[in-house]
């Protein structure tokens, strides 16, 4: 299928990246000092770094145009099956800026001297661009341990998996996820050890705050059987809650319920039917907002530009069909939104007078995720469905 590309002049092509990223290593106002990086992009307070759709591009907000970040000249931003293809088609796992630079992880998998088979993932940081790429920290395993990695500051903290191998070089059930630190102004790594390991084991990590983070450790107990159900490979898993002290490297049980949203100091939780915050400071806990619905399920938040956006399934059997509602954490005031069942829309980012989204129609077969922005007063109404679209290289 051939990808349509927007053409940009090489000289504008440099000013339009030195420009939007100038502020990639500011504060951003109104938001935590920890952002969360996930597998196919992060946010800045000026764009949004994604690799989906491929390439790996940058979206500005100001003038809502995207730019491939790609150096090659005459380049046409195409993947092809030899090695002309474009350098921004290469692996760029959990990509962000910082300080003017771009980084992002790459697994390296070879055989060592000894005849057994050797495993890193690897940090990258290069220009922008994607030129002078040079690994700044390399750890033994395979991907990424959990959904997402955290930078907070000037450090970022992410867990690695390693897996056992058999002989031939194939890897088997044997799991261990370890944590890092990695100090992106000295390029100091600090090991954390193995929050969790064992056959099939699995991680979660619900945040990072408050020099604390939260996570979950999974373990399975029996054997599981073709033919089984979802709820019955459940039934196998034994799950533990804890939190690490970033700063003491103490672990203990984490006693609080499950959180939805950790985030900015606070832990959000559903009991009793209903959503409650809990500070860490200082352990005060105030009820956000109740139920609505006699449906299944649980009351979900996410943050952005000073509110809770609050969601609920809003029909039996559904996980699409919800219902949402914002409080504002200023005010404490909680408003109704409606039934956002049609596009499915999440918000990114807060810019200006605009949010930017992601849009997931889960409705359809072909469910694909796009990039768009709206105005925050039409968004804050539940005219959701009043989005624009992002004009995105793919």
């Amino acid at each position: 299928m051939k990808r349509s590309r927007i053409q940009f002049p090489k000289l504008w092509l440099a000013l339009f990246i030195a420009v939007a990223v100038s502020g990639c290593d500011k504060a951003q106002p109104d938001v935590s000092a920890c952002h969360e990086i996930s597998l196919t992009g992060s946010v800045t307070d000026t764009g949004i770094l994604t690799t989906y759709p491929e390439p790996l591009q940058f979206v500005d907000f100001e003038s809502k145009e995207s730019v491939v970040l790609c150096s090659k000249p005459d380049c046409d931003h195409q993947w092809h099956s030899d090695e002309e293809h474009c350098p921004a088609f290469e692996p760029h796992h959990y990509p962000f800026l910082y300080s003017g630079e771009l980084y992002y992880f790459r697994n390296d998998s070879y055989w060592g001297s000894d005849g057994k088979p050797v495993s890193t993932y690897n940090l990258i940081q290069s220009d922008v661009s994607g030129t002078n790429e040079k690994t700044v920290c390399s750890v033994p395993g395979i991907a990424i341990g959990s959904y997402a990695i955290y930078l907070e500051k000037d450090v970022l903290y992410f867990s690695v998996l390693e897996t056992g191998f058999e002989p031939s070089g194939a890897s088997n059930d044997e799991h261990k996820f370890s944590l890092y630190a990695f100090n992106l102004t000295n390029q100091e790594v600090t090991s954390y050890g193995a929050l969790v390991e064992g056959d099939n084991a699995s991680l979660f990590i619900h945040g990072v705050t408050e020099n604390q983070i939260f996570y979950d450790a999974y373990h399975v107990k029996g054997e599981w059987e073709p033919g089984m159900t979802s709820e019955e490979y459940e039934a196998l898993l034994e799950k533990d809650s804890f939190v690490l002290d970033l700063q003491t490297k103490e672990v203990r049980h984490n006693d609080l319920p499950e959180p939805v949203l950790v985030h900015d100091g606070y832990y959000y939780y559903n009991r009793d039917n209903a959503l409650y915050s809990h500070c860490l400071a200082d352990g005060k806990e105030t009820m956000i907002a109740e139920r609505m619905f006699q449906t299944e399920g649980r009351l979900s938040c996410s943050y952005a530009d000073g509110k809770l956006f609050i969601s609920e399934c809003s029909v039996a059997g559904s996980s699409v069909d919800t219902y949402l509602r914002c409080y504002d954490l200023k005010s404490g005031k909680l408003t109704d939104m409606g039934e956002n069942n049609k596009v499915c829309a999440e918000i990114l980012a807060a810019y200006k007078d605009e949010y930017f989204l992601s849009l997931s129609d889960y409705k359809q077969e072909e469910s694909t995720t796009k990039l768009a922005y709206i105005k925050k007063s039409e968004y804050l109404k539940g005219e959701f469905d009043r989005y624009i679209l992002l004009n995105q290289a793919e």
